[in-house]
């Protein structure tokens, strides 16, 4: 049987270490937190009797890898699909605007939405339409040196429409500004969703835990299949010779007799335990923090699961019966801020936003700052991904910085993990 080692205990690592698993291969997982999942994870705080994630909090069905990740591990019955477009925008006058293609298919649905977006004028709307139409026949990669804004400046469209429409995709997909992120990522995560099939954009919410959907079934699943789990064991050092890893060196003990090992961790952290690799490949991405605010409330008032701000530092609010979830990306200018200062920058957006809501509901509030949430897709980095390599034969790299040509997503790490493992697969 051959044996792989798999260094990171994130998507990446989870998702190779899986499909490895299944083709028979012993899995040894090093991972050097006491947790599974990387950024992708749940915790229960048992004082307070609140459980709440840090990552995404929805998925495109779209995500065909990430999909079958949870179909591989026995969790894709825990989510809910949404086969239609309706989402909220509230603004700060407490007025709601809907993107609705209800009742109309794809692509007529799509376009309805967009014509309907009131927010937008008539001729902006067309304009978000035409370039939509024309995105069908656009090939990213000639995008390159272009970023978001210059982009859709090219192609017309009004400094309205960046603010109230595309911004908000842009962040939500990219966790940057139009002004830094690359135009050849943006426009291969619009194909995606929009172009290359007719139910990229729909919806799938999870009705679990992240923990509860992609890790601990995952778990399970590699050691059924006599894989080893080690948490709380970092890798210190790898040693080489030649072209192949020789030795892994970890806080606990060493590991000498394998025939391939996955890096599956960020590429600041493979620099550490493997500084000659960042003489090959001397990429520095930039990262952007990502803030979620999770409240638990006393009562249920809330009739839909997702609402969308226009105006406002939140961008989306997440709802799930008496709990909601609040996401700030590219989180740059409040991520140092005391929890005092965000409880009420939250709470006076959520009392103008929604009039029904007071403070006085809120029984809990725990705040999370990610601070390396995602890389930013500059045009820079975009370039650089694609030349990354691993110097020796017995060493793949995986995550979500890897030449995925995705932005730093749920799917892009699952991906990077299968990609790994077909890798090895083929050899």
């Amino acid at each position: 049987m051959k044996k792989v080692i798999v260094i990171g205990g994130g998507l990446s690592g989870l998702a190779s270490a899986v499909l490895l698993a299944k083709n028979n291969y012993k899995v040894t997982l090093l991972e050097a937190s006491p947790k599974l999942g990387g950024r992708t994870y749940s915790r229960y705080d048992p004082q307070k009797n609140f459980t709440y994630d840090n990552g995404q909090h929805l998925l495109l069905s779209c995500y065909d890898h990430t999909l079958d990740y949870l179909n591989l591990i026995g969790t894709s019955h825990k989510t809910s699909i949404i086969k239609t477009i309706f989402i909220t925008f509230l603004n700060r006058t407490g007025e709601s605007f809907y993107l609705s293609g209800e009742s109309y298919k794809y692509p007529f649905d799509l376009l309805n939405a967009i014509l309907k977006f009131k927010v937008l004028s008539l001729s902006e709307r067309l304009s978000v339409s035409g370039l939509l139409i024309r995105l069908k026949f656009t090939n990213p990669d000639n995008l390159s040196n272009l970023t978001v804004k210059a982009w859709l400046t090219q192609l017309r469209q009004s400094e309205n429409s960046i603010k109230y429409l595309w911004n908000i995709l842009v962040v939500a997909t990219l966790n940057a500004s139009p002004e830094h992120a690359a135009a050849s990522s943006f426009a291969k995560v619009l194909k995606e969703i929009f172009i290359n099939r007719t139910d990229g954009y729909h919806f799938i919410v999870p009705n679990a835990g992240l923990s509860e959907l992609f890790v601990d079934d995952a778990l399970e699943y590699i050691q059924n299949h006599e894989g080893n789990i080690k948490t709380s064991e970092r890798v210190e050092k790898l040693f080489y010779s030649d072209k192949n890893i020789l030795k892994v060196n970890t806080n606990k003990g060493s590991y000498e007799n394998f025939d391939y090992i996955i890096s599956a961790v960020p590429i600041h952290a493979l620099y550490k335990v493997l500084p000659e690799f960042s003489g090959k490949n001397k990429v520095n991405p930039e990262y952007k923090p990502i803030l979620s605010i999770h409240i638990k409330l006393n009562t249920e008032r809330f009739n839909q699961q997702y609402y969308a701000f226009l105006d406002s530092p939140v961008q989306w609010v997440f709802v799930h019966e008496n709990k909601i979830s609040i996401v700030i990306s590219d989180a740059e200018n409040l991520i140092d801020y005391s929890k005092d200062v965000l409880e009420k920058l939250i709470f006076d957006e959520m009392e103008i936003h929604f009039s029904f809501f007071s403070r006085s509901d809120v029984e809990e509030t725990v705040i999370i700052k990610e601070k390396r949430a995602t890389f930013v897709p500059s045009p820079e980095f975009e370039m650089a991904r694609s030349g990354i390599k691993s110097a020796f034969d017995n060493l793949i790299l995986a995550g979500d910085w890897t030449n995925t040509g995705l932005p730093s997503t749920i799917e892009s790490a699952v991906k990077s993990g299968f990609d790994a493992a077909k890798q090895i697969l083929r050899q």
